[in-house]
């Protein structure tokens, strides 16, 4: 309540306005995932935004002039010292089948250029993507009652006095069995227990990612696909995992639009995860750009392989978007930092 007076107030009086001139020259980099598409109450904050949300940002966006564009076009105008004070760069990260079906057609009416950053794997195999789900199920578990369902049903994954232990254990057994068939059934007796109709889940779309036609399709739109690893990880910063991640994403890609691999410059962390001693590995790669969840916005003294982005969510109101996008959250952040170290 505190927060969104002062919000409020700093806006009135124009310090949304006065920010965006201090920051000017510093590039705004939104990171978006997808679309929440399964049962209501509305699951992962950060991961997932409901339709209507999305579609109100990108109208903000227009009716406020800001200017979104390429991110190439974007990286090499910060370079230049050529950025605006409404200069703003898209980017998704994943391809979900919500973002499939709500965030690219919204992009396209609004003639919004974007980046979609794509892990492979699930993309090729069209299973859902475990991790997610297993979390949805797990935070489904309320009680006791629900866990021990569970440690009966699969004791060699339960663990009812610890949430993530639960989360953990049942994601490694359901990776470890031999094949998706076996995993839809293990799935589906998991749901069972739980009372939650996971053929119904599934077919919803809320766990899995766009298909390769789906891909293309996006691509001839217009819409730019760069890499993200193809498994959606970073194996700790090790070196060889991390060059045969990139390797199996780009030719993943490059096979899936029918392109050169040589297209794929651009790269997001997986999780945000990133480390200066895995720079050497994307530039040996190619890599120009890497993107990160940290929050900020992209200066010309940045690294270009470390990138911070503004991570909005379902959670943020419209007003605290707008006090990010305008660089007054940073501009406040680094004057609280600077109280607090004088302290």
């Amino acid at each position: 309540m505190i927060r969104a007076l002062l919000l409020r107030f700093s806006r009135a009086c124009g310090f949304f306005a006065l920010s965006r001139w201090f920051t000017r020259g510093q590039l705004r980099i939104l990171c978006y995932h997808g679309i929440w598409l399964g049962p209501a109450p509305h699951f992962g904050d950060r991961l997932f935004m409901g339709a209507g949300t999305f579609a109100r940002r990108m109208q903000m966006l227009a009716c406020k002039g800001y200017r979104v564009l390429p991110l190439s076009e974007a990286v090499h105008r910060l370079r230049q010292g050529m950025i605006g004070s409404r200069d703003v760069v898209i980017t998704i990260d994943d391809g979900w089948q919500g973002t499939q079906r709500h965030m690219l057609p919204v992009l396209a009416d609004l003639g919004f250029p974007v980046t979609l950053y794509v892990p492979t794997s699930n993309v090729l195999s069209a299973e859902p993507v475990l991790p997610v789900l297993v979390g949805y199920l797990v935070n489904q578990t309320r009680g006791d009652a629900a866990r021990t369902r569970l440690d009966a049903l699969l004791p060699q994954v339960a663990a009812p006095e610890d949430p993530e232990a639960l989360e953990g254990r049942l994601l490694a057994w359901l990776e470890g069995l031999p094949d998706a068939t076996a995993r839809t059934a293990a799935l589906q007796r998991i749901g069972d227990e739980l009372d939650i109709d996971i053929a119904a889940l599934l077919d919803s779309g809320a766990f899995s990612l766009m298909s390769p036609e789906a891909l293309r399709n996006a691509a001839e739109r217009g819409v730019d696909l760069q890499l993200h690893t193809h498994g959606h990880s970073m194996h700790g910063m090790n070196a060889d995992r991390v060059a045969e991640e990139l390797r199996l994403n780009r030719a993943a890609l490059a096979n899936i639009l029918r392109v050169d691999q040589s297209s794929f410059k651009h790269f997001c962390y997986p999780s945000g995860e990133h480390d200066q001693k895995i720079f050497s590995v994307l530039r040996k790669d190619g890599i120009e750009t890497a993107t990160t969840t940290e929050f900020g916005l992209a200066m010309a003294s940045h690294s270009p392989l470390a990138l911070p982005r503004i991570l909005d969510g379902e959670s943020m109101t419209e007003l605290e978007f707008e006090a990010r996008l305008s660089g007054f959250w940073s501009l406040g952040s680094m004057l609280y930092r600077r109280v607090q170290r004088s302290s």
